[in-house]
């Protein structure tokens, strides 16, 4: 008997979750790690400097609170910590990742997008369910879904019942129904709207499809959801506090809202602040030319404030990502020098590129 080839995966960018923990995306095509309903699946193997770390298969929560080494393999997410504790971007070590090679490694397109899918499902199922969300019997709007509903009908199949709204909400395409069929083949349980979409081609009956935008949810009554979900949307609407009064408006007292927002400039993710050394009016037009797909110029307090102004109260908001530190030095003075609204804004809220935000009405 031979044995399994197995492949190598050179980790390369980390980003700070909670505590000890990091999160590092996976390649396309590495085989899926736990999920709902399933622990223990993954044979992936972690290492740093070349040593096998032994503490694989542990609970997030583990993770954030003990580190030491501990991760895990969530659906195409490595959820990570260091020997040490130290910071994985500058302690000096490299970390890789091996697999079972056999593995097909999927990089078409339909491949990508419904591994994508899967992932935003298993992360926000996994979010959810670590703030005390249990989707069973819940009313789920998320704003902004994006160009197809394999995430959304994957909700569905743990139970919630899905709202989905959106300006430019995305009619039924031809390449839908192969990432449908991609997605059904790699999850594990039960999914009956997936199963109904891909029997009739069209999404009749299995979600609640809004063509309206954040701002204007003319078809939801008052309180009639219980959970708002947006992933890296809120920083493309054009008017927020308009936008968040509304979702207030529709979710039920105690409901709760999760919104992940990205503080970067769309057009350089590498250079992640350079859209702040420009004037509000010379920002304008980038806006209106590119529908907002910039992002925003908002920085997080900015938006703490709009959402505490909409009546919600914020639970959680230190799932930040930060920017760099030698970007962020050479950036500084360009900005302290520039003509920006930004110009003197503080350090401290200038390095924060992203955040999860966990709030409820009251």
């Amino acid at each position: 008997m031979t044995e399994t080839a197995k492949s190598r995966y050179d980790l390369t960018s980390f980003t700070p979750y909670k505590g000890h923990c990091w999160i590092a995306d996976l390649p396309y095509g590495v085989p899926a790690g736990d999920g709902p309903g399933v622990r223990g699946s993954s044979a992936l193997r972690l290492f740093e400097d070349g040593r096998e770390l032994d503490l694989p298969n542990t609970d997030h929560t583990e993770i954030c609170a003990l580190g030491r080494g501990r991760y895990q393999h969530w659906g195409r997410t490595l959820m990570l910590s260091t020997s040490d504790g130290s910071d994985p971007r500058d302690n000096g070590r490299r970390y890789h990742l091996e697999f079972d090679g056999s593995m097909s490694i999927d990089t078409s397109s339909v491949g990508w997008r419904a591994v994508y899918a899967l992932r935003i499902a298993e992360n926000h199922v996994s979010n959810l369910a670590s703030y005390g969300v249990d989707l069973r019997g819940k009313t789920l709007l998320e704003i902004g879904p994006g160009a197809n509903f394999a995430t959304q009908l994957l909700l569905t199949a743990v139970g919630a019942k899905v709202i989905v709204a959106d300006r430019f909400l995305s009619p039924w395409q031809p390449d839908h129904l192969a990432i449908y069929r991609r997605v059904r083949e790699a999850w594990p349980g039960e999914a009956p709207m997936l199963d109904r979409a891909i029997e009739q081609e069209s999404l009749d009956g299995c979600l609640t499809m809004l063509s309206e935008p954040a701002e204007a949810l003319t078809s939801l009554a008052d309180g009639s959801v219980d959970l708002v979900i947006s992933n890296a949307v809120l920083e493309h609407v054009c008017d927020l506090g308009g936008a968040m009064r509304e979702l207030v408006r529709v979710t039920r007292p105690g409901g709760r809202h999760f919104h992940q927002v990205d503080f970067r400039d769309h057009n350089c993710f590498d250079r992640p602040l350079e859209h702040l050394l420009l004037s509000a009016e010379d920002f304008r037009p980038d806006l209106e030319r590119a529908t907002t797909q910039r992002g925003c110029q908002w920085r997080n307090s900015e938006v703490k404030a709009v959402l505490g102004d909409a009546g919600l109260v914020i639970d959680v908001d230190n799932g930040v990502s930060l920017v760099t530190e030698p970007y962020f030095a050479e950036f500084l003075p360009r900005l302290r020098a520039s003509a920006s609204a930004y110009a003197n804004w503080p350090e401290d809220d200038l390095r924060i590129v992203g955040n999860y935000f966990v709030a409820t009405r009251p």
